[in-house]
C-alpha cells in the first residue's frame, strides 16, 4: 500500500481500482491514480484545507459510477462539495 510522505492520510487504493477497472486500465493505472490522490490530499493539507478536501473526496467516491467503460460523477453530484474545496485553495 502506498502512503502520503506525510505517512497519514486516507486510502485512496479501492477508488482507483473500481475506476481503473471501470477504464480497462492495470495496475500502473491503480497506482498512478492512488499518487495523483494522494498528491492532492497533501496539497489540500498545505493550504488548511483538510476537511473541505475530504468531504469532496467522500462525495466522489459515494457518487462515482461507471457507465460504457466512463467513470465519473454524475451532473449536478457533488458540486457544493467541489465549490467548497475549489474557494478553500483558492481556485
Amino acid at each position: 500500500m502506498l502512503v502520503t510522505a506525510t505517512g497519514c492520510g486516507r486510502s485512496f487504493d479501492a477508488f482507483c481500482e473500481e475506476q481503473v477497472d471501470c477504464l480497462d486500465g492495470n495496475t500502473e493505472d491503480t497506482n498512478a491514480c492512488i499518487r495523483g490522490a494522494e498528491a492532492d490530499e497533501d496539497i489540500a493539507s498545505l493550504y488548511g484545507c483538510s476537511e473541505e478536501y475530504n468531504e469532496y473526496q467522500d462525495c466522489v467516491e459515494k457518487e462515482a459510477t461507471c457507465e460504457n467503460d466512463n467513470f465519473f460523477v454524475p451532473a449536478n453530484e457533488c458540486e457544493d462539495e467541489g465549490r467548497a474545496y475549489g474557494n478553500c485553495i483558492g481556485s
